[in-house]
């Protein structure tokens, strides 16, 4: 669990400081997206959002087919923030 939580202060770090290079980051963690484990699905919809890049929201639209209701959440609340843009 502290792993997760450390990954996600990372990101927000990185998006805080305006890391150019976030993007480039998109593929690999959407690539998650696919995971069978929905824990690991979930926390890559949400990294998405957090990172907040346009070109995450593909991979977002996909998921939101997702067989579990919590990951669709994710992926509903992720596409949502890149939208909003906050």
């Amino acid at each position: 669990m502290g792993v997760r939580i450390g990954t996600f202060a990372l990101v927000e770090n990185l998006v805080d400081v305006k890391d150019n290079n976030l993007p480039a980051s998109i593929p690999g963690i959407a690539s998650l997206l696919k995971n069978p484990n929905i824990t690991i699905r979930g926390d890559a919809a949400h990294l998405l959002g957090i990172i907040g890049h346009r070109d995450a929201l593909p991979y977002l639209e996909i998921a939101l087919d997702d067989e579990n209701e919590l990951v669709r959440e994710n992926v509903s609340e992720a596409i949502e923030e890149i939208k909003s843009g906050s």
